[in-house]
């Protein structure tokens, strides 16, 4: 896929430069589902269609590390399923994400579909980038809140921080090497130390399971 260099203009006039393609403005859902498949990283934002960039090494060694914690631990807690990027959140008509990960607990199994999710998910992770840090912050996180995630995850790589946005509040974990937990409220059995993360070559997936899993 070929990145150019266009600009995403919302109706709202607030504008979001590349790298990322836009196939088509003013996308209907039924045109969304037409063109989206799991092999194309696309979204529907308030009527958007948005075609993403490939992901750098960071962003892709970041997102495998936490899909491997969070399967091992919702298969062996049985309190919910873990799916990833290629996964529709299905919020309205016109907004139709992806987020890089997203957890579904028993509660919500009933929404599941063949290739989406129809509703919010009770925990969204996005992993931001230089292409996708505002449209993630400005456009994803206040609707994935609005449409009722519990839970909205947001790691920075570039800054080296974690935050958790809740309905009512948010936790900030600003120290990379810090053995402060991350504190989940939909799963508060799950306990990632921040250190993890960003340290991940001294903290390799195998070991922290062996911590985390009873």
């Amino acid at each position: 896929m070929t990145v150019v260099n266009l600009t995403l203009n919302y109706q709202d006039g607030k504008e979001i430069k590349a790298p990322f393609v836009i196939l088509k403005q003013n996308t209907t859902e039924e045109e969304f589902w037409t063109f989206a498949n799991e092999d194309i990283d696309c979204e529907l934002l308030d009527e958007v269609l948005v075609i993403h960039s490939p992901a750098i090494d960071e962003h892709e060694d970041i997102f495998s590390y936490l899909m491997t914690i969070f399967r091992a631990y919702l298969d062996a807690s049985g309190q919910g399923k873990v799916r990833g990027s290629r996964f529709v959140m299905r919020l309205t008509q016109k907004w139709s994400p992806e987020p890089d990960l997203l957890v579904i607990t028993p509660e919500s199994y009933e929404n599941l579909r063949e290739g989406y999710l129809d509703g919010p998910a009770d925990i969204t992770i996005e992993i931001l980038s230089d292409s996708t840090r505002e449209i993630d912050l400005e456009k994803k996180l206040p609707q994935y809140l609005e449409a009722g995630v519990k839970e909205a995850w947001i790691i920075d790589p570039k800054e080296k921080t974690i935050q958790i946005h809740f309905q009512d509040e948010i936790d900030a974990y600003p120290e990379s090497s810090s053995d402060q937990v991350i504190l989940s409220k939909v799963l508060p059995g799950l306990k990632i130390k921040v250190k993890w993360i960003w340290n991940r070559e001294n903290f390799p997936s195998h070991q922290v399971l062996q911590e985390l899993l009873p």
